[in-house]
């Protein structure tokens, strides 16, 4: 038994195709129920307060048309939830076809397809859903093309790859690795996730950007990079995540040196994407910005004195009030890129005071390093207040 998750990109509708294949030398048959509950992905529950089957075997939930099946079952049922669940374990079917005013919104409801599949055949049953609520049903029976299209566009989308390796396993792992960083691409960027990450974050940017300019996707990143800093504030501070509703709440330090690299890593492979005297003034202010968040520490004990200051940029580490060198390791990356870009655009007093900061950042670094694991240590821990974690490179 096999399913395929087909989304039409056009219409926003999609398909599941569902297929039982039978591999012995006999005629199999079975039965393959469709059940529909009122349950979210992210929510405890999708409140379903009515649902019933038209004449033609249709779902309806709330009011609203829901699913289509290519082969009309041959039973249908609708119950609530705990009864239906109760039911279907004996191997049976609840009476009622429709419901209506179930005040705990936890209408089920269940499809019936019987299986007769031949030896060596196979059956498939395809499900189709709107795009978006309220909107008419596909065709079940477009499944296959929509399949086909898709796939197609899919191929025209990744290209051809950049390399080949013999291992046939590695190239399938290269191609499939590529296909979900596109996947995770809303305009803004990357999203990592579509529910509580669905969200952009200049970490995830940077990372997934410098290897989509690696496999020769630079027209990917030169169309987000402009988001990064849609709220930069006056200072140079650039919000380390932003959703549909503006930047997230929280000071990380981190995204700077991030912004700053990603700018640079694109105008040295694809200097033709990358309109360097129109995007440098971010990237000027960020380092700005940077040489701010140092002065913050300048009177700091030696453990600290010089670094970037505490934030939630390593929240899993540890709390906010704690440094985490992964923040100034970033703005070491930041600054000599800064600087790599003012030479590039014939700015030299602006590339000495970056690529001094980024030399005094660095040894601020050291000497904190030092002061807290001695001066031969075994690893670089994740910030002077927590030597039990490593400054692991984070993503």
């Amino acid at each position: 038994f096999s399913g395929t998750l087909i989304a039409d990109f056009d219409s926003g509708d999609v398909y599941w195709q569902l297929a039982a294949a039978n591999p012995t030398a006999e005629t199999q048959t079975a039965q393959l129920l469709a059940v529909v509950r009122p349950l979210a992905v992210k929510d405890e529950k999708r409140p379903t307060y009515a649902v019933g089957f038209d004449r033609r075997g249709q779902l309806w939930l709330n009011g609203s048309p829901f699913l289509a099946a290519s082969t009309r079952p041959a039973e249908t049922a609708v119950a609530p939830l705990a009864e239906m669940m109760a039911a279907l374990p004996a191997g049976q079917l609840p009476d009622a076809r429709y419901l209506d005013c179930l005040p705990d919104g936890d209408g089920t409801a269940v499809m019936r397809f019987p299986l007769t599949i031949p030896a060596g055949g196979q059956e498939t049953i395809s499900l189709a859903f709107p795009g978006a609520p309220g909107s008419d049903l596909p065709d079940p029976n477009d499944a296959a093309t929509v399949l086909a299209t898709t796939e197609a566009a899919w191929t025209a989308e990744m290209g051809t790859p950049d390399i080949e390796i013999p291992d046939g396993f590695v190239m399938n792992a290269y191609e499939a690795s590529l296909g979900y960083l596109l996947v995770a691409l809303d305009p803004d960027g990357p999203h990592p996730g579509p529910l509580n990450h669905d969200a952009l974050w200049v970490r995830d940017a940077a990372y997934i950007g410098e290897t989509l300019i690696g496999l020769g996707r630079g027209d990917i990143v030169a169309a987000y990079l402009p988001s990064l800093w849609e709220y930069q504030a006056a200072n140079g501070y650039v919000p380390a995540v932003i959703d549909d509703d503006g930047p997230w709440d929280k000071e990380e330090w981190d995204a700077q040196g991030q912004l700053i690299f990603l700018i640079a890593e694109l105008y040295r492979h694809e200097p033709a994407l990358a309109p360097l005297a129109e995007w440098y003034p971010q990237a000027r202010l960020a380092a700005e910005f940077l040489v701010e968040l140092r002065q913050r520490t300048a009177a700091d004990p030696p453990t600290s004195r010089g670094i970037l200051p505490p934030s939630e940029s390593a929240e899993d580490l540890g709390p906010a009030d704690w440094h985490h060198y992964w923040d100034s390791f970033w703005g070491v990356i930041g600054l000599e890129n800064g600087a790599y870009l003012a030479n590039e655009l014939g700015l030299p007093e602006d590339a000495a005071w970056m690529q001094a900061e980024a030399d005094a950042l660095r040894q601020s670094l050291r000497d904190s390093i030092v002061a807290v694991m001695g001066s031969e240590p075994a690893y670089i821990p994740n910030g002077p207040e927590d030597v039990t974690s490593s400054a692991m490179a984070r993503g």
